[in-house]
């Protein structure tokens, strides 16, 4: 049979049948999910089709009866993993409404969430009271933060199983199955047991995962240490939820995942190193090895085993003397993984990573060709400039109308500042990574080393970080839309595909090829990494003023005063160790690691919480602190980081003063010197609260006391007068008394609570009470960070606003 006359996927070989393979057999998966027929059917169609195909000629019949077999192979895989229900499987004990024990060990490191860590463990015995049964599968379960657990812990579990829901917008079910997960413990309570279990090979790989992660965050203040955990490591939740949202609303998300950048990179570095001394097969294997280990590091999230499928297949393609064709090897990749995880199809992570490489390879080529052709017919400086301005764009452009449709999709939300987000830092992140891994590197050998790379690499991950929150402030950032119809999503891709294949097939000629303004070009993104970095940097310095900052860390406390020599006192750390390091290393400069105090005012979690990685992160001059006692996990911990770190804290009590600075003084009101608490007391009785004075101004600040507190400071006829009042407990209706109000009369009152609350916080009432005197209320949940500065005579507000 003639060439022209023999089927598509037999007359170009190879690679195009391995592509149009792969096509059958996802959309023989997506079929067995979607019309949901038993396999026998499947058998019936697969005899159907082959006896459809015996009236085609020969060379048509084998390339029939091929995709016939992928097809129904790819419906097979998806049967297959299917779970399947039995008296040995978790999930049968499921939705059963009775409290239920387990016993297991963790089988993955644990995800801070917050004030929560969730943590995935594997189940092998469950009892309902009846005795033990032996069981297979994993559960979902939220733990406290502390006490923490690592990979190979084993733990006693009791709760309530439940099957993860499926909500309106979103299955978590699928979500959660596609990770081998079927069950949720609800309402656990962990008990240590003794022993590990697990692979030893992964508990090492989470001790190393943690070592790195400590060297940058030991090496970079917050968010910067998490962005570029984010981008070395892979790690996920390394940034605070508002950061995060800053960068989706900025179309910025692809730079903290990684992806085929970072893989090439790595190869590219170790065949340049391996050349040097080796012959070049033998550098394409290190190469290789390197791509693996690099996986085996960061993790084999669906975005990392795409781009390494496909860097290894180009390495191979190289070390047997063949071209690297990237269709086939994303369709090898697709086939490779799915086989392994067909649920990975459902997974937003793999469309999107699918969807960003199919754009590279086939729409960036076909918008360049019709650029160029523009250009030619066009010799004007503006068309030619803005060839310049393609050849720096044409990458993101591609992503992003390519994912535009699935993000639609999903989650309803369209980015329009993506591209000139994209253009402002991309240039910097070939930077970010050759000097991240510096620091890394430095950082293992020595940490003052690490230290000193962390400076070179800190100012390219601000301008990141920042770049993306002044996108994310704009109000019209983002447009939420009603989210696409998977019909349509299926039509715009294919007019997608059609104006590709109508693309001219070759790059029109240029008489001269636009010369293209660097110089101009690279200063000018150097005067937007000087300016911010400059503006930042000064802002941060001590200015001759009293500050007082209420960093937004959500319902909890947590407070900064920086003196007006610049010495630092942190009260309080808030719920979340992350955000509280993100709040302060926005406003200490970037090379400050020191805290001349820290005071907790008592072991409330909203209040303790975020002070024990503070303790871990940075040095502390003295610890102050209420009658904490000892006896529960959180209370423990804190003693454990005190105690690492050779610190004794101070218990204080009403009538202690302080001189922090040259005229600036601290005084302890509450709780009262007269011994130890009774046990019927809560911690909020306990809580230190203090009256700092610079100049003529006072401020009060009542952590989380209770109006028996305010009744005891107006029997004892206290000096409460203060210009600036720290609202106690969140604004809840149990304190801030009229009669408190009336004697402390502040012109400022500042309330740290979390958005939308559980609690109710701030109380209608105690807001109510506030009006009536007159006070300016200024509230974290509703403007972010609060900054009071004061001359020791004048006041001023400033706000640093949080993305919600």
């Amino acid at each position: 049979m003639d060439a022209p006359h023999r089927p598509f996927i037999i007359r170009h070989g190879f690679s195009m049948a391995l592509i149009h393979l792969t096509l059958a057999w996802s959309l023989g998966i997506l079929a067995a999910r979607t019309w949901g027929l038993p396999w026998p059917w499947w058998a019936l169609l697969f005899a159907a089709g082959l006896g459809a195909t015996r009236a085609l000629p020969l060379p048509w019949r084998r390339a029939g009866c091929l995709l016939i077999l992928a097809l129904c192979a790819g419906a097979g895989r998806y049967f297959l993993s299917q779970p399947r229900w039995g008296a040995h499987t978790l999930a049968a004990y499921n939705d059963r409404g009775a409290a239920v024990t387990v016993w297991g060990y963790v089988s993955a490191e644990p995800e801070v969430r917050g004030a929560y860590a969730q943590t995935e463990v594997t189940i092998q015995w469950v009892d309902l009271g009846a005795g033990p049964n032996a069981v297979r599968g994993k559960a979902l379960v939220h733990l406290p933060l502390y006490p923490s657990y690592t990979y190979g812990d084993r733990l006693q579990l009791t709760g309530h199983l439940e099957t993860p829901p499926i909500l309106d917008t979103f299955s978590y079910r699928e979500y959660l199955a596609a990770r081998g997960i079927h069950s949720l413990l609800r309402q656990a309570r962990a008990v240590p047991l003794p022993g590990r279990a697990g692979n030893p090979l992964l508990w090492g790989l989470a001790r190393v995962r943690r070592a790195l992660r400590g060297v940058i965050e030991t090496a970079l203040p917050q968010p910067e240490a998490g962005l570029l955990a984010g981008i070395l490591l892979g790690m996920e939740h390394t940034l605070p939820a508002d950061v995060l949202e800053a960068f989706r609303l900025a179309g910025l998300t692809h730079l903290i995942v990684i992806s085929g950048f970072n893989v090439s990179l790595v190869a590219q570095a170790v065949m340049y190193l391996s050349r040097r001394w080796a012959h070049r097969w033998l550098a394409l294997w290190a190469s290789m090895g390197a791509i693996g280990l690099f996986v085996f590091l960061v993790g084999p999230s669906a975005p990392v085993m795409r781009a390494a499928w496909m860097g290894g297949l180009a390495l191979l393609a190289q070390r047997v003397g063949r071209r690297s064709h990237g269709l086939t090897s994303l369709a090898a990749a697709t086939w490779a993984m799915t086989l392994v995880n067909p649920l990975l199809l459902w997974s937003v992570s793999f469309q999107l990573s699918f969807a960003a490489t199919l754009a590279l390879l086939l729409l960036e080529p076909a918008i360049s060709r019709r650029l160029y052709a523009w250009v030619a017919e066009s010799p004007a400086g503006a068309a030619k400039g803005l060839l310049f301005l393609g050849d720096v764009l044409l990458a993101t452009l591609a992503a992003q109308i390519a994912t535009l449709p699935l993000l639609w999709a999903h989650f309803g939300q369209v980015s329009i500042l993506a591209l000139p987000a994209n253009l402002l830092v991309l240039p910097w992140q070939p930077f970010i990574m050759a000097l991240g891994a510096a620091t890394l590197g430095a950082g293992l050998l020595w940490a003052p080393a690490g230290h000193m790379a962390g400076w070179l690499v800190w100012p390219f991950l601000h301008v990141t970080l920042r770049v993306a929150e002044w996108c994310g402030r704009i109000p019209w950032a983002g447009f939420t839309l009603p989210r696409l119809p998977w019909p349509l999503v299926w039509a715009l891709y294919g007019g997608v595909f059609l104006w590709v294949l109508k693309a001219p097939r070759k790059v029109p000629h240029l008489p001269s090829r636009p010369t293209v303004p660097r110089r101009a070009w690279w200063g000018a993104l150097a005067l937007l990494l000087v300016l911010p970095v400059a503006v930042d940097t000064l802002a941060t310095l001590p200015d001759g003023r009293l500050h007082l900052y209420v960093l937004d860390v959500g319902q909890g406390d947590a407070l900064l005063l920086r003196t007006p020599r610049g010495r630092t006192l942190l009260i309080d750390g808030g719920p979340d160790p992350l955000l509280l390091r993100a709040r302060l290393g926005r406003v200490l400069p970037f090379w400050e690691r020191h805290i001349d105090l820290l005071i907790a005012t008592h072991a409330d979690s909203d209040h303790l919480t975020g002070l024990i990685e503070a303790l871990e992160h940075y040095r502390v001059g003295a610890v102050l602190q209420g009658p904490l006692g000892h006896g529960n996990a959180l209370s423990e911990a804190w003693y454990r980081a005190l105690a690492a770190k050779g610190l004794k804290p101070q218990t204080i009590a009403r009538g202690t003063r302080l001189t922090i600075d040259e005229g600036l003084a601290m005084e302890v009101l509450h709780p009262p010197a007269h011994g130890a608490p009774s046990v019927t007391q809560s911690d909020n009785a306990q809580s230190v609260a203090l009256r700092v004075s610079f100049g003529q101004c006072r401020m009060l600040l009542t952590a989380d006391a209770e109006a028996d507190a305010e009744r005891d400071w107006l029997a004892q006829g206290l000096t409460l007068q203060a210009a600036v009042l720290k609202v106690s407990h969140h604004g809840a209706r149990g304190a801030t008394s009229a009669e408190f109000l009336s004697a402390v009369n502040p012109q400022i009152a500042l309330v740290s609570v979390g958005a939308e609350n559980r609690f109710g916080h701030p109380s209608e009432e105690v807001l109510q009470r506030l009006e009536a005197i007159g006070a300016q209320v200024w509230r974290t949940d509703a403007q972010g960070t609060i900054e009071v500065i004061t001359d020791g005579r004048r006041l001023w507000v400033k706000v640093h606003p949080t993305r919600r």
